[in-house]
C-alpha cells in the first residue's frame, strides 16, 4: 500500500518532501501532483529525469533496480578491495559504471548549468539515508559473533561511519578522482552527520583518518 504525503501549495514544500521520502513510488507520486499543482518547472523535469535514471530498469535489469544503490555498492565493494594486502591501484575504467550510474555526465549538460549539482547531491543524500536506514535494520549487518548477538550502539554506529568513509573519501582518493567524487563524497559525509547528530565527534575520528590515508 502506497504511503500517504502532505498536499502543500509551494514549490518549495514539495521539493522537500520528495527529497526526504525514500520510497520509489511516493517520490513519483509527488512529482506527478507537483506538476499538476505547479506546471512542468525546470527543477521538476529535472527531478524526473533523475528519477527515471535512477529507477527505471535498462534492458533485462530487475524491475526494482535502483542505480544509485547499485553504484553505490560497487563503490562499497572496491573499498573493501582497498583493506587487502593484494589489493591493487583503483583504475579509472572501475569507476565507470559507476559514474554512469550516478549520473556523472549530467553535470556536463548545459541544459541543467547551475541546477545539477544542488539537484544531484539532494539525490545522493535520498541514497544514502536509504542505505542507512537499510543497514540499521538488517540484522546482518549489525550483528557480530557469526550473527548470534547484537552490535553494540556505538559499535554499529562507528561500522555505519567507516563504511560511509571507505566508499565516500578513500575510494575517490585511492583513484585520485576527489574533485570528480566531491558532490557524491559531501552528500555522503552530511548525510551521515544529519542522522546521527549527536556522534560527530566519533565521526571526524573516523573521517579524519580515512582522509589522511
Amino acid at each position: 500500500m502506497m504511503k500517504e504525503y502532505e498536499v502543500t501549495d509551494t514549490p518549495a514544500a514539495w521539493e522537500e518532501q520528495y527529497f526526504r521520502e525514500t520510497d520509489r513510488d511516493v517520490r513519483r507520486k509527488i512529482l506527478e501532483d507537483a506538476a499538476k499543482e505547479h506546471g512542468e518547472t525546470a527543477q521538476i523535469i529535472l527531478c524526473r529525469k533523475i528519477w527515471e535514471a535512477r529507477y527505471l530498469p535498462v534492458g533485462k535489469e530487475p524491475r526494482h533496480i535502483d542505480h544509485f544503490i547499485r553504484g553505490y555498492m560497487n563503490m562499497y565493494y572496491i573499498a573493501r578491495s582497498l583493506k587487502s594486502v593484494f589489493h591493487r591501484k583503483v583504475a579509472d575504467r572501475d569507476l565507470d559504471k559507476i559514474r554512469a550510474d550516478l549520473m556523472f555526465s549530467l553535470l556536463e549538460e548545459a541544459e541543467y548549468a547551475g541546477s545539477a549539482e544542488q539537484t544531484l547531491y539532494r539525490e545522493y543524500a535520498n541514497m544514502v539515508r536509504l542505505y542507512l536506514e537499510l543497514c540499521l535494520k538488517d540484522r546482518s549487518y549489525g550483528s557480530a559473533m557469526f550473527g548470534v548477538m547484537r552490535m553494540k550502539e556505538e559499535k554499529l554506529k562507528k561500522k555505519i561511519a567507516s563504511d560511509i568513509c571507505g566508499t565516500a573519501v578513500r575510494v575517490p582518493k585511492a583513484a585520485g578522482k576527489e574533485e570528480e567524487f566531491s558532490v557524491f563524497s559531501r552528500a555522503a559525509r552530511d548525510t551521515l552527520y544529519q542522522m546521527f547528530p549527536e556522534d560527530h565527534t566519533i565521526f571526524q575520528e573516523i573521517f579524519g583518518a580515512g582522509e589522511s590515508r
